[in-house]
């Protein structure tokens, strides 16, 4: 009876979605394109934990499709495919056509990936912006991050085209260093930002706001207790390393930026993100590297 309960209940919810669906499939304009993208995710992978391949089939091609056509349309990948019951359906090529993989497509693909892996190998990570002074990369952040999404910001920033702070002063750095104990001091990187600008705003909706030296701090002291419980269940080092971790952003949900003092992680300070929306934490080799990937990713949210 509860077997069939839940079914009835999942059938429901499935007609529910396909019928809002149907309803801003035309006007998709007027809609809100992150709910639409979240509503066609879950109502495929509805259709197939219920055996309905074929509906299932229809709402990932129509995704596939308003992800071409549409600007700005959330790259909702991985959501689908870690859906076992739709990766069985993904093998089989049902998205090959509206997405254009011919065969020779992807062994280009495969030839250019390969490439650049090789590359990344012999040479390491690499800063795309590493002849930019730390002033010009946050002016060219704040302007793209105005331009992509003017709203969230205030007024005065969207006239200055600047969502920085005001610079750090010398005494407000060397203050923090002595309050978190560092005798070798903040990472280099890290104080040429602050010297330019003393926090950030939030450059996107999946970039957390910069704190202030001021309000930086171990990790351990600034999050909820359960938070930190919780990281002890994560595997590998990460436990140990965010034990002794600095938290230099707003904890915004699950997002959250920190600095990863040396020995903990390697012999320099690393940066780490992590956010709900993603698995686990994402390592970069040092705060310019992180705060480049994200200016990276908000650009190529224009291309």
């Amino acid at each position: 009876m509860t077997v069939l309960l839940s079914l009835v209940v999942k059938n429901q919810a499935l007609k529910g979605l396909q019928k809002w669906i149907e309803k801003w499939v035309d006007p998709l304009k007027n809609a809100d394109r992150v709910v639409f993208d979240d509503a066609l995710c879950v109502a495929a992978e509805l259709a197939a934990k219920n055996g309905q391949n074929e509906a299932a089939e229809q709402v990932c091609k129509l995704w596939a499709s308003t992800l071409i056509k549409i600007d700005n349309c959330p790259f909702s990948f991985p959501s689908l495919t870690s859906n076992r019951y739709l990766a069985r359906l993904f093998l089989k090529g049902i998205l090959a056509e509206p997405l254009g993989l011919t065969k020779e497509a992807c062994q280009q693909y495969l030839k250019s990936l390969k490439s650049a892996v090789d590359a990344r190998m012999k040479l390491g990570r690499r800063l795309v912006y590493g002849k930019w002074t730390w002033e010009k990369l946050l002016t060219m952040a704040g302007k793209q991050a105005i331009k992509t999404e003017p709203d969230r910001f205030t007024k005065e920033q969207r006239k200055a085209k600047w969502i920085g702070g005001d610079k750090a002063p010398d005494e407000a750095i060397k203050a923090a260093e002595t309050r978190l104990q560092l005798q070798t001091g903040l990472p280099t990187d890290y104080v040429e930002f602050l010297r330019v600008s003393n926090g950030f705003s939030a450059q996107s909706s999946t970039a957390p706001p910069l704190l202030s030296v001021e309000n930086i701090g171990w990790l351990k002291d600034k999050v909820d207790a359960q938070i930190m419980e919780a990281f002890k269940e994560y595997p590998d080092d990460v436990p140990r390393v965010l034990d002794s971790s600095l938290l230099i952003s707003e904890q915004t949900e699950a997002d959250m930026v920190l600095l990863v003092p040396p020995g903990k992680s390697g012999d320099t300070w690393q940066c780490w993100f992590f956010a709900g929306w993603i698995p686990g934490e994402m390592r970069y080799p040092s705060f310019r590297h992180y705060f480049e990937d994200a200016f990276g990713q908000l650009k190529d949210q224009n291309v």
